[in-house]
């Protein structure tokens, strides 16, 4: 019932776009994303609203689009004050997760860091969890496993005292991750189940990243066949989250369990869908995965 540019209309678009990312719904966000942008927004609602638009371009194959929308909110988020970026404290999750796929970890890593500061010092304690699993993989892929450790051990101890099965399911997977990173994989795998189980309670469709982990942590510990088991359905088809920053690492995780079977021509398979994927991304860290599944 509001009129289509009243400032309020433009922030009930911004949250339409927050549904539609909740839903992996990529063209929902796209579209309430730009719609809010064409309008006047303050400075903060727009950088949310970029960072949205970010995450959808880049979940829809528009990678180099993706990269000019963080960008843009990077600059926004970098010249706020902490006081004005309360007004909408969700850009900064957004910018920072869209910054780590786009493979710019130090600019996801200072937004992290940063949202999680300002959400303790204003006692947004609940907002914390979801910055502290971005910044967990982060750390991973700097490699310091130890603190990417502590990290999402203290996502897994908020999301128990909140309850929320779907920031749960994700602060196990990485702590799963972080395991698996620092050579225990028996741990790795105790902390995938535990994933798996807060999954099945999750309704979001971002839940299915936990079987992802529980697989690669089940190759790690010697056991391939169970691997292929918990990633692929009865069809032999690859059960992966509606993101595609999940698909590179996780065809090469079937690639591994079907060579260490014996099998090389269903692994040779699995490493081409890995390099079509990488080419649908169109960054060189996921290229640089596709290429290994090749030579392996």
């Amino acid at each position: 019932r509001l009129p289509r540019d009243a400032p309020e209309a433009r922030q009930l678009e911004v949250e339409l776009a927050y549904g539609g990312f909740i839903a992996a719904n990529w063209e929902a966000v796209r579209r309430w994303a730009s719609q809010a942008l064409a309008g006047e927004l303050s400075d903060a609602v727009r950088a949310a609203a970029l960072s949205l638009l970010a995450l959808a371009q880049y979940s829809l194959g528009e990678t180099a689009d993706a990269g000019r929308s963080a960008e843009e909110a990077r600059q926004l988020v970098d010249a706020l004050e902490d006081g004005q970026l309360l007004e909408r404290l969700e850009a900064m999750p957004a910018l920072a997760w869209a910054e780590f796929c786009l493979e710019q970890v130090d600019h996801s890593l200072a937004h992290a860091g940063r949202r999680i500061r300002i959400s303790q010092e204003h006692g947004q304690g609940h907002l914390i969890v979801a910055m502290q699993v971005v910044q967990a993989l982060g750390l991973l892929l700097k490699g310091a496993f130890g603190r990417a450790a502590d990290v999402a051990q203290d996502a897994i101890e908020s999301s128990r005292l909140s309850g929320n099965k779907l920031f749960l399911t994700w602060a196990l997977t990485t702590r799963c991750d972080a395991e698996m990173q620092a050579g225990d994989p028996r741990r790795a795998v105790a902390f995938g189940e535990q994933a798996q189980r807060a999954a099945a309670e999750s309704r979001s469709p971002w839940a299915t990243v936990a079987p992802l982990y529980l697989a690669e942590a089940r190759l790690e510990a010697g056991e391939p066949e169970r691997c292929l088991e918990t990633i692929l359905d009865s069809r032999r088809h690859a059960r992966f989250p509606p993101f595609p920053y999940y698909a590179p690492r996780f065809l090469e995780v079937l690639t591994h369990a079907e060579l260490e079977l014996g099998r090389p021509e269903r692994a040779r398979a699995w490493a081409v869908r890995a390099t079509e994927a990488a080419e649908r991304i169109g960054l060189p860290g996921a290229r640089a995965v596709a290429r290994r599944c090749a030579a392996e």
